[in-house]
């Protein structure tokens, strides 16, 4: 009979009530990766900092909620006013939510391939979507949101430019991990899409005497930002294709490329051996993490669940 770690290895929900469904977001589990631990003999401890139990299923909510406040707060973002955003998924599913609860009409733009899944929840989420040829991709959803961005009243998210997409992670996603484990911690293992965790996580565990590597992770056949190159993948959320603009790259000591087979194994893993049903990106975060299994502490960030992945 299998070993089973029950819930003292969980972080749970606080007691409180919740004022408002908007407080979901943040706070989420630090897991220890017992199963995996075991089972493919890691020396460290595997902490995963799972990202599913955000009001949409995923990291985005962080950014997003900290990019429509700061735009608020500047009056930048006016009451009435449209919001339009290019994205290949996540971005596009937390912005209609929260700016459909904030107020805001928002249109989502994206490449015609992604799942069907996200499809339907932009639209549920009450948001207007237009999908863009596959061939384009997420340059030509960019180069439709800029266009829409043009009527009046209407403003761009722009994610890729937005230094709240940094301070998100900075103040919530990083100061979460610290909490829980003071220091000890070797490695912190992410993907990188628009940059914003990667860049939030870097800026605060590189200042003072904390100091864990940072470790980046690329398709292996999008290698874009270690290597220049453009192709085309299914790692959902990382590998945009090109250099994300909030990005500084000296903060990351090491970027590791993970195959599309790789992380979808990753993925089995994570669900069969931890009954975690994330997205693609989290098993190429596991993947990478199998890496550095010899000797560290690491922590590897599982960004959404799998529940919209179902039928690609």
């Amino acid at each position: 009979m299998k070993e089973v770690f029950l819930c003292s290895n969980i972080r749970l929900y606080g007691d409180k009530m919740y004022n408002s469904s908007l407080e979901l977001i943040g706070n989420g589990p630090l897991i220890l990766l017992n199963s995996i631990m075991k089972k493919y003999n890691f020396k460290g401890n595997l902490y995963a900092k799972y990202e599913g139990f955000n009001l949409t299923g995923s990291i985005k909510d962080k950014a997003v909620i900290t990019i429509l406040k700061d735009l608020e707060e500047k009056s930048i973002l006016l009451p009435n006013m449209k919001i339009v955003e290019a994205t290949s998924g996540n971005t596009g599913i937390s912005l209609a939510l929260i700016g459909h609860l904030l107020g805001y009409k928002v249109i989502i733009v994206m490449p015609e391939n992604m799942s069907l899944e996200r499809k339907k929840l932009i639209l549920k989420y009450q948001a207007k979507l237009i999908l863009t040829p596959k061939e384009e991709g997420m340059a030509g959803a960019i180069k439709k949101a800029k266009y829409i961005a043009n009527e009046e009243n209407t403003i761009y998210f722009n994610q890729f430019y937005q230094k709240g997409n940094i301070d998100a992670h900075y103040k919530m996603t990083a100061r979460e991990i610290d909490l829980e484990l003071k220091g000890h911690l070797d490695t912190i293992i992410c993907g990188i899409g628009s940059a914003g965790t990667i860049m939030g996580l870097a800026k605060y565990f590189k200042r003072g005497n904390l100091m864990p590597k940072i470790i980046g992770i690329e398709p292996a056949s999008s290698p874009f930002i270690s290597e220049g190159i453009k192709g085309s993948h299914k790692i959902a959320g990382i590998g945009a294709g090109f250099y994300p603009p909030i990005l500084d790259r000296t903060l990351i000591d090491d970027i590791i490329k993970i195959t599309d087979d790789e992380a979808c194994l990753g993925s089995k893993i994570l669900l069969e051996e931890e009954g975690l049903f994330c997205g693609i990106s989290s098993g190429a975060s596991l993947m990478a993490a199998m890496k550095f299994k010899n000797k560290e502490n690491i922590l590897i960030i599982l960004p959404d669940n799998g529940y919209r992945y179902i039928s690609d």
